[in-house]
C-alpha cells in the first residue's frame, strides 16, 4: 500500500489539506503550485472564468489552486490513474465546484498502460521514458473533443494540460475548439513539443508567460487574442523592415 503524506497549504487566505503519496519531490511540486510557481496567475485581473478543464489532475493541487483564485468557476478534473484518483477524490470531495473523472483525455478512446514515475507520481505517463519505472497501471483515455461535446461544453475559460507527453495529441484533437478557449496552461516535455504547441496555438493566442525548468521542460501560458483585446492588453505589432 502506498504510504501517504499530507500538507496544509494556503491560497487567497484559505487553507487546504492536500494528501498525496509520500515523496519529497511530489511534496515540493505541490508547494510550488501554491506558491504560484507552477501555474502563475498572469491572466488579466478582470478575467472571470466560468469553466476550467484540468487535464492531468494528479492529486488535485492545480484544481484547488484555481478554485481558490476563482471560487465561482466550475472545474472538471481528469485523472486516469486509479491510485491518484483516490487522493484527488479525498482532496476535493468537499469542494462543490470541482467535478472529477477517473479517465484521461487523448486524441482517441483507448485503454492504455500508465507507466508510474520512478521518483514521484507527477512523472506518471502513458509514454515510457527515463523518469518512469517498470511498474504500470491500466487506464482509460477518452477522445478530448468527443468528451467535451458529450458534456455540452460550449466554451472553456482555462484549459490546463499536464499529461507528461500527451499534450500535443490532445491539442491537435481540440484544433476546432481553439477559438472557444480563452486561455491555456500547458506543460511541455520536449523542445519538439514546445515548438509544436506554439505553432498550433499561435494563430489564436498570445504567449503571455513561460517558465523554463530545463531545455526540455517548462510551462507555457497563452491568452486568446479576443481576451487580450477585451482586457486592453496592448501588445506591440511586429516592426516593419
Amino acid at each position: 500500500m502506498t504510504e501517504t503524506s499530507s500538507r496544509t497549504v494556503t491560497a487567497n487566505g484559505r487553507s487546504f489539506l492536500i494528501r498525496h503519496p509520500t515523496s519529497e519531490i511530489l511534496g515540493t511540486v505541490i508547494q510550488d503550485v501554491f506558491d504560484g510557481r507552477e501555474y502563475p496567475l498572469v491572466l488579466p485581473g478582470e478575467f472571470r472564468p466560468q469553466l476550467i478543464v484540468d487535464v492531468g489532475a494528479n492529486v488535485g493541487a492545480a484544481a484547488i489552486w484555481f478554485h481558490a483564485k476563482y471560487p465561482d468557476a466550475k472545474i472538471i478534473s481528469y485523472e486516469p490513474s486509479p491510485g491518484l484518483f483516490e487522493y484527488l477524490e479525498r482532496n476535493t470531495h468537499n469542494i462543490q465546484q470541482i467535478n472529477i473523472c477517473n479517465v484521461g483525455l487523448y486524441d482517441r478512446d483507448t485503454e492504455s498502460l500508465l507507466y508510474l514515475g520512478a521518483n514521484n507520481a507527477a512523472q506518471n505517463s502513458v509514454i515510457a521514458h527515463d523518469a518512469t519505472s517498470g511498474q504500470t497501471e491500466t487506464v482509460f483515455l477518452r477522445q478530448a473533443s468527443s468528451e467535451l461535446t458529450a458534456l455540452g461544453v460550449s466554451r472553456i475559460s482555462i484549459l490546463k494540460i499536464d499529461t507528461e507527453g500527451c499534450e500535443v495529441p490532445i491539442l491537435r484533437d481540440l484544433r476546432d475548439w481553439l477559438d472557444r478557449i480563452d486561455s491555456v496552461y500547458v506543460e511541455y516535455h520536449s523542445e519538439a513539443d514546445r515548438r509544436a504547441i506554439d505553432t498550433m496555438l499561435g494563430d489564436h493566442f498570445y504567449l503571455i508567460h513561460a517558465t523554463v525548468h530545463f531545455p526540455n521542460l517548462g510551462t507555457l501560458v497563452y491568452l486568446s487574442h479576443e481576451c487580450a483585446r477585451r482586457a486592453a492588453m496592448f501588445i506591440s505589432p511586429p516592426l516593419n523592415g
